[in-house]
């Protein structure tokens, strides 16, 4: 499985040079480039009286997640990346290149958001509801997405 996964990986890259290379030759927009960093540190503390561990030092402060995000415009191609570090490990949450076709029509390549389920998120609190654990919500995969937009329709 590790070697399929290596390979895949290769192959999906070698896809995204060629559709950059190609639009770099192809391209004649005057849209500037630009790059944006960007990034987050959330911070977590707790109190747990009934540890007394934590208790005798006023309790417990630590990172929970730093992230990473870069994104910009490139000879016309529009990307973004994100990456995440958490305790335990570390994921991408998206990188992709969209490919524009024309003014209201696009194609996304990479890791990006699935167009699946209630978008971009029906869960607005700490708790989760049974969607998002389901697989309806925030869920990232990577592949090739159309993007298309008529008078008020978007798919």
């Amino acid at each position: 499985m590790y070697k399929l996964n290596k390979i895949w990986n290769s192959m999906f890259l070698i896809i995204i040079l060629i559709f950059m290379l190609v639009n770099l030759v192809f391209s004649k927009t005057t849209t500037p480039d630009t790059l944006i960093l960007g990034g987050a540190v959330r911070l977590n503390y707790s109190l747990k009286y009934y540890d007394s561990v934590q208790k005798d030092l006023l309790g417990q402060f630590g990172i929970e997640v730093v992230r990473m995000d870069v994104n910009g415009i490139y000879h016309g191609l529009t990307y973004s990346f994100q990456h995440r570090w958490y305790n335990d490990f570390e994921a991408i949450h998206h990188a992709f290149i969209d490919i524009p076709i024309n003014k209201t029509n696009n194609i996304q390549i990479g890791i990006q958001q699935v167009p699946f389920g209630i978008l971009p998120y029906a869960s607005h609190s700490f708790w989760f509801n049974a969607t998002y654990y389901l697989g309806f919500e925030d869920d990232y995969d990577s592949g090739i997405k159309y993007i298309g937009v008529k008078n008020s329709w978007k798919w």
